[in-house]
């Protein structure tokens, strides 16, 4: 048994504005307040954020005794279970997987420099995790959200960081895993220290990495070795790295491409500029403008040009803000604007300060898809104190949150196990959800998706569209948790389950110059939609289904806090009722800690579960004996209650298991199905109870698989097993092949296309910045993205590329593919698309991408489900690449058995290796 210590980097520290002795007292306010146990560990006495320098080892001593007083909790608990902090809705809108690698699952990152260990930065959460070397990643990886990070988390990381791409991640989603390569340590042998100064992790136990720290001293040199654990294979890779590797890697998935092509944004800023600076020249006095989070300075320039006199531009990002000054000198406006590297926390004003005076013009941009998920109400809440004057023109001026009530089957199956209907010889059986999951008011975190996606036909709405809050950025904004309650008579009668919700931004006290995330539905102009990924929707899942009657009116009530929005629905005025101020839901059936929200809506998809019964039918006899492998899977019932003789399932982590034995209980299968919590590989005969395994069977599915491929872990298990497959052994899947389509993208390709000019000012110098940190990392990998949000054309036909027999163990050769696309409709090549099908037997296929053929203009209908593999073309990321119009591209793909990795290569005629 271990603890895993999860944390978000000192830039997430800096941004909710913790430093001195305040960041320690909200981390234990934090934990007090989300775990809400008595066996919750005291973190004191208060250290300071930074030691005093004469006393480094004092100093060094309490914080590793606070911090194994906070180890030694986690292991003592009965229950085991996790410690978020600073809470937990923080922790699953930053999307751990955001700080994963898609093509191998960032686990914990280990850097190495001549300084002691100092105090984490920023802790996101202890997790007690029982010996396994897949399953650290399992406790945490399903963030309510459903691991999701396209396109930021959805959020820039702080009121100037870039934004994350949201593919890597909520989807999975969900990665960390051992970090030391096998996991068989004892408790207290993992004890570390993440650095304030240099958002790292230091291991002092293990003397090989204290060797190679020594090492690093005596070069006097940085290095980042990087353990990263492997989805595919379940192994831990260490690799050494340049020292500003992690940003390189938040550059190349940030999302200011996405922002720089939104242009009903930055003409809807630029007209909100233009009006605030003469606003304030009408009065006779000079422009002085604030810009916090500036970005590339495109605010600030767009303010100059205005007729500013002077701005100060406030970046906490360093390469950002390092980039900022480069374009604001191409620009020629360094005379007038003054590009601060700080947290706008940090800035100081007065003769000697960052600012002499105080701004009377504040400009930001520090809003996520929920609105105030960047911190923004703390940015604004600080600023109007101390940064800017008293009454000041505020660009945007207003922001409005709207709500519409609900009632969709879909979109409630994506939080809340659905009973599961099974016919069998002896008719029909219904696995039903625990009681536990039907009363749990689930996730905090918003889901945010595509919502124009959504077809119309998949909810009936029982609301209008209801202004629910507002807030005036030009005034003194608070940070502090409140509620607004909007009094409705519902349109229709019905189950009131999701609350989809969105906003726009008026750059004008008058209103006159708006910006929209509205749906389609509620646009008044649909046709003039702008397509934009890093603000979309937001879908709230209300505690529990609340029955709403026609005409009878009700109360939908906005609850929220300094970083997060919660609903509910009331029958009574606020004034009656004590209850107007719930706590945020917290999930504590821990089912929304294991699956992420896709995987509830495909464990709810009645139709693919009917497929897998047809295929167990085909292979199952009176005397198999089964052994399951997909985390947090309902096969090992299907496989009983179809007859099989014994049935095995392997849950590698305390979460998945703790789930598992609940809903066995709940459907009396208790004593009939046997979990084992073990690595594979230390699989035992005593395991199964001396029995050779007939039917090794699985989806399938694991919580750590960011790529479609990654889900060969099950072939990988199914080789570590294979002592224990009896004579004859059936595997089901028999096999999988791995599939790609040449695709032209509607909007999806404008994430990673250079914007060269925007609103007039050049901003090559961030396309170049992008570009060389896509080079540095991430430009010959493929990308997860759910695109049944992101509609596309294929321009070829499907192709199968390479075939994995899972009868057969793992190869110790690499598998290659080379050839070439035909490409059968004209359009744009943006790139290709891959994803992975599972043959359940000869007869039964499983799709994780294109569920039927694609119609005669090209139009895709992917799986909802699962998360595709998108690699584009250099075409896209460089468009003075010119593709002309290629009748086919070649691609060279080859799977690597000792890491599990596929790497692949595309060339286009006429063109470089894309």
């Amino acid at each position: 048994m271990r603890c895993w210590l999860l944390w978000d980097g000192r830039r997430a520290a800096r941004r909710r504005g913790w430093t001195g002795s305040s960041w320690w007292e909200r981390v234990e306010a934090r934990v007090q307040e989300s775990v809400r146990d008595k066996d919750a560990p005291q973190l004191s006495p208060k250290i300071p954020f930074t030691p005093a320098p004469s006393q480094p080892n004092t100093w060094e001593r309490k914080v590793a005794t606070n911090w194994k007083t906070l180890f030694s909790a986690a292991l003592s608990r009965p229950s085991g279970g996790v410690f978020w902090t600073p809470d937990s809705t923080a922790l699953e809108r930053r999307r751990l997987q955001a700080r994963t690698s898609a093509s191998a699952g960032s686990a914990l990152r280990f850097r190495f420099t001549r300084s002691t260990a100092v105090l984490p930065a920023s802790i996101l959460a202890v997790v007690e995790h029982c010996g396994n070397a897949r399953g650290a990643t399992e406790e945490l990886s399903a963030s309510a959200s459903g691991l999701r990070a396209p396109h930021a988390p959805r959020a820039k990381g702080g009121p100037a960081l870039a934004r994350l791409p949201r593919q890597y991640g909520g989807g999975g989603r969900r990665e960390w895993r051992d970090s030391c390569g096998g996991g068989n340590h004892h408790p207290h042998s993992l004890l570390c220290f993440i650095s304030a100064d240099q958002t790292c992790l230091q291991e002092v136990s293990r003397q090989e990495c204290f060797s190679n720290a020594k090492t690093e001293e005596l070069t006097g040199t940085m290095k980042v070795f990087c353990g990263r654990a492997n989805p595919t294979t379940g192994s831990v890779e260490w690799l050494e790295e340049d020292e500003h590797y992690d940003y390189h890697q938040e550059i190349a998935r940030s999302s200011y491409a996405d922002m720089l092509h939104d242009k009903d944004r930055n003409m809807k800023y630029y007209q909100g500029i233009r009006a605030a600076v003469s606003r304030v020249k009408d009065r006779g006095q000079k422009a002085l403008v604030l810009d916090i989070g500036t970005g590339t300075g495109l605010l600030s320039m767009m303010a100059v040009t205005a007729g500013a006199d002077f701005c100060y531009a406030v970046e906490v990002f360093k390469p950002m803000a390092d980039a900022a000054v480069k374009i604001v000198e191409k620009n020629g406006f360094s005379d007038k604007i003054k590009v601060i590297n700080k947290h706008s926390t940090e800035v100081t004003i007065g003769s000697d300060g960052d600012m002499p005076c105080r701004a009377n013009i504040l400009i930001t941009e520090l809003f996520d898809t929920e609105l105030i998920g960047e911190g923004a109400l703390p940015s604004y809440e600080h600023a109007h104190r101390h940064l800017v004057q008293e009454n000041c023109e505020a660009v945007p001026h207003r922001a409005t949150v709207y709500a519409q009530l609900v009632e969709s089957r879909k979109m409630w199956s994506w939080n809340k196990l659905f009973p599961i209907h099974v016919q069998t010889s002896l008719g029909e059986q219904v696995i039903v959800p625990p009681s536990e999951l039907e009363r749990c008011p689930g996730a905090p975190s918003v889901y945010d998706i595509q919502l124009n996606q959504v077809s119309p036909t998949d909810f009936t709405v029982l609301s209008d569209v209801l202004p629910m809050f507002s807030v005036d950025f030009s005034k003194q904004v608070s940070s502090s948790t409140a509620c607004h309650c909007r009094y409705f008579e519902p349109l229709a009668s019905g189950r009131a389950q999701v609350v989809l919700s969105w906003w726009d931004i008026e750059m004008d006290p008058e209103g006159k110059i708006k910006c929209t995330m509205a749906p389609f539905w509620a646009q008044s102009n649909p046709e003039e939609l702008q397509w934009r990924d890093h603000w979309m929707q937001c879908v709230y899942f209300l505690p529990q289904e609340e029955p709403v009657v026609q005409g009878l009116a009700v109360w939908l009530v906005a609850h929220h806090d300094d970083y997060c929005v919660w609903y509910s629905l009331q029958r009574t005025s606020p004034e009656e009722n004590e209850r107007v101020h719930p706590l945020r839901p917290v999930c504590d059936c821990q089912a929304h800690l294991l699956w992420t929200r896709p995987r509830f809506g495909e464990i709810n998809d009645q139709d693919r579960t009917d497929q897998y019964v047809q295929a167990l039918r085909t292979v199952l006899k009176p005397d198999s004996v089964c052994l399951c492998v997909s985390d947090g899977s309902l096969l090992s019932m299907l496989a009983y209650h179809l007859g099989a003789e014994q049935v095995f399932t392997i849950e590698n982590s305390a979460a998945s298991h703790r789930v598992m034995k609940k809903i066995f209980k709940a459907n009396r299968l208790e004593d009939k199905i046997n979990i084992i919590e073990k690595r594979p590989e230390l699989l035992a005969p005593a395991d199964l109870e001396g029995k050779k395994v007939s039917l090794f069977l699985g989806e399938p599915f694991f919580t750590t698989s960011l790529l479609p491929w990654h889900n060969l872990y099950f072939w990988y298990v199914r080789t570590a097993v294979a002592q224990h497959l009896g004579p004859g052994a059936v595997v089901m899947p028999q096999a999988a092949s791995l599939h790609m389509v040449v695709v032209e993208f509607k909007d999806l390709w404008r994430i990673r296309s250079p914007c060269g000019d925007c609103e007039g000012f050049d901003v090559h110098i961030m396309d170049d910045m992008i570009k060389r940190a896509l080079d540095f990392r991430e430009s010959k990998e493929a990308e997860p993205h759910p695109l049944w949000e992101y509609p596309c054309r294929s321009l070829s036909e499907p192709q199968k590329v390479l075939t994995f027999d899972f009868r057969q163990p793992v190869p110790s050769q690499p598998v290659r593919a080379e050839g070439t696309i035909k490409l059968r409709r004209p359009g744009r090549s943006h790139g290709a698309v891959l994803w992975m099908e599972y043959h359940l037997t000869p007869d039964s296929t499983v799709s994780t991408g294109l569920l039927k053929p694609t119609e005669d203009k090209g139009d895709c209908c992917w799986n909802p489900h699962c998360k595709q593999a998108v690699y584009f073309f250099n075409t896209t990321l460089d468009p003075s690449v010119a593709s002309g119009s290629p009748r086919t591209v070649g691609y060279t793909v080859e799977f690597h058995p000792h890491t599990g990795d596929i790497t692949m290569d595309f060339i286009l005629p006429d063109v470089l290796s894309c």
